[in-house]
C-alpha cells in the first residue's frame, strides 16, 4: 500500500472519530441495540485503523472493544467507573478501583 492510500485512511479515520458519533468508536445504546450491528461498525472501522498501520489498528480494536463492554455493563446497571469491585474485575479501567478488572476480555 501507497503512502498515499495510507493518508487517505488516516484522513478518513479522523474524519470519521471526530464527527460525534459516538457509535463508530463503539459506545451505543446496549439494551435496545444490536450487538451483531456493532460488530460490524467495529470490523469495517478495524479495517480502515489497520490500513494505516498495526499500531493504530490495534490501538482503535482496543477502544472499541472496551466501548463495547462500557456500554453492555451500562445497559445492565453495573457503574464500573466508580469500581464496586466485582467478580472478574480488572485494573480498574474508567477510573476505578487499582484491582478493579471489570472491563477484562477474559472470560470463564
Amino acid at each position: 500500500m501507497t503512502d498515499t492510500i495510507r493518508e487517505a485512511y488516516r484522513i478518513v479515520l479522523n474524519d470519521i472519530l471526530n464527527n460525534g458519533c459516538e457509535m463508530f468508536v463503539g459506545n451505543y445504546d446496549a439494551k435496545n441495540g444490536s450487538t451483531e450491528f456493532m460488530h460490524g461498525i467495529g470490523a469495517v472501522m478495524e479495517h480502515i485503523a489497520y490500513s494505516i498501520c498495526d499500531e493504530h489498528g490495534d490501538d482503535f480494536s482496543n477502544l472499541f472493544m472496551k466501548n463495547m463492554i462500557a456500554s453492555k455493563q451500562k445497559a445492565q446497571g453495573i457503574k464500573c467507573y466508580k469500581c464496586a469491585e466485582l467478580d472478574d474485575c480488572w485494573k480498574g479501567q474508567h477510573g476505578g478501583k487499582k484491582n478493579c478488572k471489570c472491563f477484562s476480555p477474559k472470560r470463564d
